[in-house]
Order: C-alpha cells, then structure tokens, then sequence
C-alpha cells in the first residue's frame, strides 16, 4: 500500500508503479472509488476473479476506514489518494492531476470507477491519458434530494462521467429509467447485467443463522421476546436514520418488547442526539463486517433512505428472512417487491414509517411469510456467483 497526497510525490508514484507491474503480459485494469470502503463491500469476488487474468491497481481513500483489511486485496496493488466523497475544489484538483499521472505511467487498457466522486475524477482522467476503455457503474445520485445551484452543479457532474465514459452499468430498471428521464445518459450506452445488482448475495453468508441470532442478543441482553427492528449502513439525515429513531419513538410507549440496532459509521455523531429516556432501547454500533450476524439477529429490517442506488442491504435481508420496511424511491423499488416481500413507505414519512413498523410488529405470521418470500427472490434473481460471472464477462469481451 501506498499513499500519495501531493504533486511531490510524483516521483515516488513513478518508481512505485514502474516497479511494481510484476507481469507485463497480463492486461491492466485500473479500479477508482472516492473510498476503499466502496470497493470492500462490492468488489471484493469481482477481483478475486479477475486479478487471475487481469494486472490489477485500485486507486481509492484508505483512510478513515478502521476495517480495511488489505487482506482482501492480495496480488492488487493498492494506491492511495485523498479523494474526498464531498466538494474539496483544491483537493479535488490534485487528486485528478494524480490520477492523470497514475493512468499515464500505469497505462490500464480499462478504467472502471464507482461512486460519485471517483467516477467523476476517473471519467477525466482517463479520457485525457486516452485510456481506451472506461467504464463507470452509476450508484444512487447524489443530486436527487439536492435543489438549486448544489443540484444542478452535482447533476452536470454526472453528465460529464456519462460523455467521457465509453461504457456504463447501472443497478437496477428503476434507476436506469432515472437516469434516462433526466438526460444523464444515452440509452445506447448504458446496460443493466442480469436482474441488476453490483455484487449479488452470498447466500452462503447471508441466512437466518440461529446460532448467531443467540450470540448477538446473548451479546446486547437481548431475550427471544423482544422483537428487533434493524438498521444497517451510513448513519447520516440522507438514509433516514433520525426519521427511524423518531418513529420508533412513536412506537415504544406501547406494549410491545422492542430493540432498535442501529449498525453502522455514525457519519452525523447521531449517538449523541437519543433521547436518554429510550436510549437503552436504541443501540448504536459501529461498522460490522458481518453484517449478516446482525440480520439473524433481528426480526424486522427498515431503510428509510431518502436516496439510494439500489438498496443492497435489503436484498441481503430479505437473504436472512427478514420483512424489509422501506423508502419508495427508486433503486428500493426494485429491491423490495411491495408488500410481497416488505413494506413500502413516502420518504421522510414519520407517521407511514411507523404504520409499517406497527404492522408487522402485530402481525408475526405476516412478518415471517413476507420473509420466507424475501429469501426465495434474492435466491432467485441475485445470487452473486451469478451477478460476479455476469460482471466478468463483461470485463472480459475488453481483452
């Protein structure tokens, strides 16, 4: 691993990279994210496959993120540079005059990015160091709550990746039709591989694991009453996580034995903002990566995201049989088959968030048909041996 922060290390990117392309045969791919994170989470079987085939560096921010483990990047070369997920103009600057640098000395026959900000970088950069093939997978948008000048600077951003790219992937129907209604994209140049999804889920990993449901209230002295609401991933406003803790709020003053978990990195210090009196029924805890112990553990699992790309965590629940409660916005729509699988809700709706809630906290038969049902779809439309194979094959008509 290797961390470059300024144009004076130059240098050190040239003799680092020169001398670390071990096998100059192999075709070079040059992965970009605004965080390892990212990559971590969605990436991880994709690579494994192809650095089999493929001469492999990812670029990315590897700070700030407690649980990278470099482990997972073996035979990879990693590459760091400070890219910020927000709007740091003379940050960013450096960091697109890095990786311009990077491209031209590593010379990658394909450059794929995800996230917002690494594809925004990466969709340059390598159009100017003429990489010939350059793919961008479009997550959720980060403009779609935005209004005024944030909205429209944020939405030329992704017309920008979607020009200088010669390839797109999105997700999901739902935000394909999005991102077509909006201009962003050209309908010849953007595709959805399979039913949609990055990474699919490991059905092997993600199940209704008995023996973890009781390790993880043994942990938190939880007993086999109490019916566990769930949620899982950034703790900020845009995932709806201060609308949860309120509707919760609204439901704990009546009779039924409740437990909020709410897992994640707490991005808007949101520990510090729960009532004391119903703070011993709200744990707060920091970013897993077993989340699927955590969905075992649990009863109901609710995203009430105001913004989401396609809403992977709730596939992976409906993986552990668990009811998901939802946001009705795109990219969950497709993740979540409306009162088949789970229950849907308008985004920042307190009161239809706690309807929902309440509905499957009296109703245990519903709660556990709507589960076994979730399980049978993820099984069926995003097991990731498929959606991985799907992504290589892709990559692979590059060579």
């Amino acid at each position: 691993v290797k961390y470059f922060d300024s144009f004076e290390s130059s240098q050190l990117i040239f003799s680092y990279i020169s001398n670390q392309i071990v096998n100059k045969e192999k075709i070079k791919i040059a992965i970009v994210a605004s965080t390892i994170m990212s990559v971590q989470l969605f990436l991880i079987p994709q690579i494994n496959l192809l650095k089999q085939k493929y001469d492999i560096v990812i670029i990315s921010n590897l700070k700030n993120f407690d649980q990278f483990d470099e482990t997972n990047f073996q035979n990879c070369k990693l590459v760091h540079i400070n890219i910020n997920r927000g709007i740091r103009f003379f940050s960013d600057i450096r960091s697109l005059f890095l990786l311009i640098y990077i491209f031209i000395i590593y010379k990658p026959k394909i450059a794929f990015s995800l996230t917002p900000k690494g594809g925004f970088i990466s969709s340059i950069s390598s159009f100017l160091s003429m990489t010939p093939t350059r793919i961008h997978w479009f997550g959720g948008q980060v403009w779609y709550n935005k209004i005024g000048i944030f909205r429209y600077i944020l939405k030329l951003a992704d017309k920008i990746i979607s020009q200088l790219s010669t390839d797109l992937l999105t997700e999901c129907k739902s935000q394909l039709n999005f991102l077509l209604e909006n201009n962003i994209v050209r309908k010849e140049k953007i595709q959805i591989l399979g039913n949609g999804s990055i990474s699919g889920v490991n059905h092997s990993i993600f199940f209704k694991n008995i023996d973890q449901r009781d390790i993880i209230r043994n942990k938190f002295n939880i007993d086999d009453q109490t019916i566990v609401i769930l949620y899982l991933g950034r703790l900020n406003a845009e995932k709806g996580v201060y609308d949860l803790i309120e509707s919760f709020k609204n439901i704990k003053d009546y009779k039924y034995n409740l437990q909020l978990l709410i897992v994640g990195p707490d991005e808007d210090d949101i520990k510090t903002s729960i009532d004391s009196n119903i703070n011993h029924k709200i744990k707060i805890l920091p970013f897993t990566p077993n989340p699927a112990h955590y969905m075992s553990a649990s009863d109901i699992f609710c995203l009430p995201s105001y913004r989401e790309g396609f809403g992977m965590s709730a596939i992976e629940a409906s993986a552990c049989n668990l009811p998901v409660v939802c946001s009705k916005i795109y990219g969950l729509t497709d993740a979540v088959e409306e009162n088949v699988t789970g229950l849907m809700h308008d985004p920042g709706n307190v009161d239809q968030i706690t309807e929902c809630l309440t509905r499957l906290i009296i109703n245990k038969k519903l709660r556990l048909e709507m589960g076994q049902r979730g399980r049978e779809r993820a099984v069926k439309y995003f097991d990731q041996k498929v959606v991985v194979n799907n992504f290589v094959s892709f990559i692979n008509k590059y060579e």
